[in-house]
């Protein structure tokens, strides 16, 4: 499960009674055998914000042991989700897509997702619209995906961002739109996405909605490829290997493509082995190092000073 740190300051701004306040202040304290007794004896009584707590620690394993249970989890969750807790609700959601503490059900999972993002909470908001756009649990529906996408992208949510991007750029469950798929990638793109930075790049590249920038599409394949992307490795590789927005350079070029290939990218191997037969035994010898010295940086600043 992912965003923990983002889900606990949700929960800080919930209306809550003294009872569930002195737990989260002792929670925040670093007292989490205390507040755990807290918690416990709250959502014991039917607080609802602490039976949502309750069971995100569970959760996420913040408990006083450490431990994640979700059985547990899915139990004060549930208990959280009827009284309405839209927090509570797409945790649940998330759960019953996973298959943890429960049985997996993409249709418990689609009518949850709903009732929180109907609740115009951004996440539940963004992870619907792609229920739908998969038709996971859910009849498929483009564009009404695209209707729960606009005000979480709106928000700032960057899956919500990407599917928006991706829904114009490739015409689902709408017209196909450049500037508008260009617009949501940049969004998603400037929050670090690695795909929606390739997918950016390719509409530079390809001129699709903006004047064609190889220079403008190397620097976000560069990035994406620095955040570890095996298709943007690949596509950096070739970039130089083209003399396209560099310099052509062969020994960068095998070194980013031998890098794709063992991420996994399926045809860099391939297009490695054909610039090998343009190689000095020398040139291979200093790509190969090159390439271990970058994967050693987690991919910055790769090939500097060769």
């Amino acid at each position: 499960m992912k965003k923990s740190a983002l889900f606990l300051l949700a929960v800080l701004s919930l209306k809550v009674n003294a009872s569930f306040e002195d737990a989260r202040e002792l929670y925040l304290s670093g007292d989490k055998a205390g507040s755990f007794l807290l918690f416990e004896e709250a959502s014991q009584r039917g607080d609802a914000n602490a039976q949502f707590f309750l069971g995100w620690i569970h959760l996420l394993g913040a408990t006083p042991s450490g431990a994640k249970d979700y059985y547990k989890a899915a139990l004060w969750l549930e208990k959280a989700s009827k009284q309405g807790v839209p927090e509570a609700q797409y945790w649940l959601a998330k759960m019953y897509i996973e298959g943890l503490g429960v049985e997996r059900s993409y249709t418990e999972a689609a009518h949850l997702m709903k009732l929180s993002a109907d609740q115009k909470y951004t996440d539940a908001q963004a992870e619907y619209g792609l229920l739908l756009a998969h038709g996971r649990g859910v009849s498929r529906d483009q564009a009404l995906a695209i209707e729960y996408w606009l005000p979480a992208a709106a928000s700032g949510n960057l899956d919500a961002q990407f599917s928006l991007g991706l829904a114009y750029d490739e015409a689902m469950g709408t017209k196909r739109d450049y500037k508008q798929a260009l617009k949501w990638y940049a969004k998603a793109a400037e929050q670090g996405d690695a795909q929606a930075q390739v997918n950016l790049a390719i509409m530079y590249q390809q001129g699709n909605g903006v004047i064609q920038d190889y220079s403008r599409a190397a620097g976000l394949y560069l990035e994406a490829a620095e955040s570890g992307l095996a298709d943007a490795q690949y596509s950096i590789g070739l970039y130089y290997h083209q003399g396209r927005a560099f310099a052509r350079d062969d020994v960068m070029a095998h070194m980013w493509l031998n890098i794709a290939s063992a991420n996994g990218q399926s045809v860099a191997s391939e297009a490695r082995e054909i610039i090998e037969g343009e190689m000095t035994r020398q040139e291979i010898l200093l790509a190969q190092r090159l390439a271990r010295q970058c994967v050693e940086n987690n991919y910055k600043n790769c090939g500097e000073g060769k």
